[in-house]
């Protein structure tokens, strides 16, 4: 049994797939790709049990349908720094050899059977499904994911929380010391419903998401959820549990109102930030009219920095302290010009938001201040 295919849709296709396998795992053929010939297409297909990819290429040519498992190290290494040209894979059904044909050259590899390979579940219970374009599902996982939580001991802050309604989709990402809520009101869904989409696969389908309109189908139940787009099939283990009530973390009112410039303001956040404590990473702001003042000290080696920064402010003066790389990577998030934020006093969330951010999303981002003497 043999078949054709373009050396660089192989390695393009193997490169992305093989993200999926876990390299500790102890079992072979989890080790493995299960490469799966169907008119004239092959289908690749790499799983860890929590998370299977499936992506599919063109072939040139085939003899008839047929499947097999491939290391994927060893595989992916054979073929990824060929240059473009047909290359020919020949299986051995009884044997289970794997040659091949490259030009002046060839590999020989062993495969082991297909039936060995783990399947995926087809049945889902009270099934749901949406439709989105892979621009916004794209742009909802990158404004939210690196908000996400690393504590193994809370699960359901370890990924992203996609809250469907009938109007709009809201993604949400907390760690507990800060919280980023995006709403995409271009969106139209059946029902209510709701799940968490875990790190692992959320920063996988940003890698593969097609930055444009082409359309997301996503069906889900409480247990899993399956992307399927252009040529490929992502299904993964769901977080099971109740996603924190992310709404009753807003503060209502907010007597104090900062609006910057975002560019002058990360500009200067990172040149007073060099003299921050390594620890803490702390950075004070001193809010007063039509100003903001930041400063950063390390009494450990006698260090410290202080910047003025034009702003427009509402409110009585007020001191709070942030961490730096945190207020940077929320700040860094928003896409227009201008940033708001907006606190009820030194003590509680500061919300940012975009100015003018337009109709069609909404962003807000929680940060918890810091402790300042």
């Amino acid at each position: 049994m043999k078949f054709q295919v373009s050396s660089s849709a192989l390695s393009n296709v193997l490169l992305i797939v093989g993200k999926v396998i876990n390299p500790k795992n102890q079992r072979d053929i989890m080790q493995c790709f299960c490469m799966n010939i169907q008119k004239n297409q092959l289908i690749v297909t790499a799983t860890d049990a929590e998370l299977t990819l499936t992506a599919s290429a063109e072939l040139i040519s085939s003899e008839g349908d047929f499947s097999f498992a491939i290391n994927a190290k060893k595989f992916t290494d054979a073929v990824k720094d060929l240059p473009e040209q047909p290359i020919s894979i020949d299986l051995n059904e009884e044997n289970m050899e794997v040659v091949v044909f490259y030009q002046n050259g060839k590999y020989t590899l062993m495969g082991l059977s297909a039936e060995d390979f783990p399947q995926r579940e087809k049945n889902y219970d009270n099934i749901s499904k949406i439709k989105i374009t892979g621009e916004a599902l794209s742009d909802g996982l990158a404004r939210t994911i690196f908000a996400a939580s690393n504590d193994d001991f809370k699960p359901t802050m370890c990924g992203v929380f996609l809250d469907v309604h009938t109007d709009n989709i809201t993604f949400v990402s907390t760690d507990t010391h800060r919280m980023v809520r995006y709403i995409l009101y271009n969106f139209s869904g059946e029902k209510e419903s709701s799940f968490i989409l875990p790190k692992r696969p959320a920063n996988l389908l940003k890698t593969i998401l097609p930055k444009n309109e082409i359309e997301i189908n996503i069906e889900f139940d409480k247990k899993r959820a399956q992307f399927s787009f252009d040529k490929y099939i992502l299904d993964c283990t769901l977080t099971e549990g109740t996603y924190p009530k992310y709404q009753a973390v807003i503060p209502k009112s907010s007597p104090y109102s900062l609006r910057i410039d975002k560019g002058a303001f990360i500009a200067a956040l990172k040149r007073v930030s060099v003299c921050s404590n390594e620890v803490n990473n702390l950075i004070k702001l001193e809010l007063s009219d039509n100003q903001v003042k930041l400063i950063a000290q390390d009494a450990d080696y006698s260090t410290s920095a202080e910047e003025i920064v034009s702003a427009q402010y509402e409110g009585e003066p007020l001191r709070v302290g942030f961490k730096s790389p945190f207020l940077m990577e929320l700040i860094n998030n928003v896409v227009t010009q201008e940033v708001r934020i907006d606190l009820t006093d030194s003590t509680r969330a500061g919300v940012l938001t975009p100015v003018d951010g337009g109709k069609e999303v909404d962003m807000l981002m929680l940060l918890m201040p810091m402790m300042i003497k």
